[in-house]
């Protein structure tokens, strides 16, 4: 389920399921109708569950309508629709060669959007070109079940796994971190103390870094990553005692 926004300013609300079939509805039509007030009705969307869907947000200045969405499902395709223009994908790319499980679109950049699943990669695609993706965040050892960015930094997002562990990513680091010099230098922190694969997680609307998870042990995490994480390099050499930012931990909780 995703919301987004009509031409006339009122509610949608997009709708996948295990049918492949996408729907897309007119929310303030629902109690006037007598009929349906489905946008949007493709039967066959995907060939197979279609594992997630998300409305484009038109970054921070746009002004536009969110009516174009994305969709991701089993066969591996992300396809993006415009509710506006009917029944008939405006794009498709094969993005995985396994189940694509999630997508989400960049709060400021219009044009990026995150897909992962179970191929154990996180993969950020510029909708403007197909051809490859702009970044392929590897560093779970299972499905990837969700992505979100974040809703207050352009280059930051987080993915879910059920390796039990929720990685943060910095799209924008060039530098390895010493302490795990194998792992993907885009990835600045692993969340590791639940007990079972993690299922879903949130930003909060509210405090930066603030993240709610929950896993497949019945647990819910609410937590903050330490401000050493993604102090800027020059903030954190002012404390003597503090270490330099290659050296920080990138794992908490791990057993």
């Amino acid at each position: 389920l995703d919301w987004g926004v009509a031409a006339g300013g009122g509610p949608l609300v997009a709708s996948g399921g295990n049918d492949g079939r996408l729907c897309v509805w007119e929310v303030e039509a629902a109690p006037k109708a007598k009929a349906t007030c489905c946008l949007l009705d493709v039967a066959e969307a995907h060939a197979g569950a279609l594992c997630g869907v998300a409305f484009a947000r038109g970054g921070a200045t746009s002004a536009a309508p969110r009516q174009v969405l994305a969709s991701v499902g089993d066969d591996g395709f992300l396809r993006l629709w415009d509710a506006r223009a009917g029944p008939r994908a405006t794009s498709t790319l094969r993005a995985s060669s396994d189940d694509v499980l999630c997508v989400d679109w960049s709060y400021s950049q219009e044009h990026l959007l995150a897909t992962c699943g179970k191929d154990r990669a996180v993969c950020v695609w510029d909708a403007r070109s197909w051809k490859a993706p702009c970044q392929r965040l590897e560093g779970h050892e299972g499905d990837v079940v969700v992505v979100r960015w974040a809703p207050f930094r352009s280059d930051l997002l987080a993915s879910c796994s059920t390796d039990r562990r929720l990685n943060l990513w910095d799209l924008s680091a060039d530098v390895p971190v010493e302490d795990d010099p194998g792992a993907a230098k885009e990835l600045i922190f692993s969340h590791a103390s639940h007990g079972g694969g993690v299922s879903d997680f949130s930003w909060s609307d509210t405090d930066e870094y603030l993240i709610c998870s929950v896993a497949d042990d019945n647990g819910l995490h609410l937590w903050q990553p330490s401000s050493e994480v993604y102090m800027p390099d020059d903030e954190a050499g002012e404390c003597e005692a503090e270490e330099p930012a290659a050296k920080r931990s990138r794992t908490e909780g791990a057993d």
